[in-house]
């Protein structure tokens, strides 16, 4: 909640200039809501390793990189969108 609720000064603290803040705010804010959801992937993909299987959560965990990959690559292509367009995938393919 603190990063989307300070994105502006969040990467206000990387650069003062007002249109990189501009277009880094909207994409801040939805890598913020992403991480909850990746906490729980980590979590249960690290208890599946801890009980020895470590295939699926490879599987799991590098097809939907690869498929946000390739829809933020499409979505770049067609509707542009900048960083909202990059990492609204990564929210919407979290497993």
């Amino acid at each position: 909640m603190l990063l989307i609720i300070f994105a502006p000064q969040v990467v206000g603290l990387f650069t003062r200039d007002a249109a990189v803040i501009a277009a880094g705010v909207p994409g801040l804010r939805v890598l913020a809501l992403t991480q909850p959801f990746w906490a729980v992937l980590f979590v249960q993909a690290g208890a599946l390793r801890g009980m020895g299987n470590t295939r699926f959560p490879l599987l799991i965990t590098g097809t939907s990189i690869w498929a946000a990959t390739r829809l933020a690559f499409a979505l770049i292509e067609t509707i542009g969108g900048g960083l909202i367009s990059i990492w609204a995938p990564f929210l919407v393919l979290a497993p």
